[in-house]
């Protein structure tokens, strides 16, 4: 797998950033993206992540927060408030909630 980070957007740890690991299998998209997307962008929050890249996208499955087990994307997505248009690697957020 690899790693990327996301920020915590509520509770006692706003605003730090947490160690993502991503986990196989992941799914790659080479569907168009939406204008002005960027590497890292999150583009659509479900059953799993989808997370734009310099091409294409990858759809996440499973993945494991700093700190916490191995999940579905989906159950991290009940536990986090990730948004559409935030970034993981980054510290911008997008404002139409997930989950």
């Amino acid at each position: 797998g690899t790693s990327t980070f996301y920020t915590e957007r509520e509770g006692r740890k706003q605003g730090s950033h947490r160690r993502l690991k991503i986990f196989p299998p992941v799914r790659v998209s080479d569907e168009a993206l939406p204008a002005g997307s960027e590497p890292g962008q999150i583009l659509e929050c479900g059953e799993s992540l989808q997370v734009a890249c310099g091409e294409g996208s990858l759809i996440i499955g499973h993945l494991q927060p700093e700190g916490s087990r191995r999940m579905t994307a989906a159950e991290f997505l009940m536990s986090e408030p990730v948004v559409v248009g935030g970034k993981l690697g980054d510290t911008t957020g997008g404002t139409e909630g997930c989950g």
